[in-house]
């Protein structure tokens, strides 16, 4: 079972994994390729297992700013339910999301340039 933080059941659908170095990439494509497999997800709070490989992981504290990462995580579930554990079920409620929730949701992220969500 995949153990997936609020804010990746969003991301890990557009993020192509850049930017964090060689391990962390070596993981996230390792997590893709088991949910694309039909691996279950499981929904958690705090550090995952995108997370583990990251190098900015404080324990199990993001140091990209923890209350941040806590209000991305809080926005995704309120958006795509906490109990989803099908990925494919999960894209497609991605799909579906507004515009106007992708201003918000993504504003502001580090990661953008490594972001092939859609745009407008």
């Amino acid at each position: 079972m995949v153990r997936l933080r609020g804010h990746h059941l969003v991301c890990l659908h557009f993020f192509t994994g850049g930017g964090l170095g060689d391990a962390f990439l070596a993981n996230y494509r390792g997590l893709l390729s088991r949910l694309a497999r039909g691996e279950d997800v499981r929904v958690v709070a705090g550090a995952d297992d995108v997370c583990r490989c990251c190098p900015r992981l404080d324990g199990e504290l993001c140091g990209w700013g923890a209350a941040a990462v806590l209000e991305l995580d809080r926005l995704a579930l309120a958006e795509l339910g906490a109990r989803a554990t099908d990925w494919p079920e999960l894209a497609g409620r991605v799909r579906s999301l507004t515009p106007r929730w992708w201003e918000e949701f993504c504003a502001g992220c580090s990661f953008a340039e490594f972001c092939t969500r859609p745009k407008g």
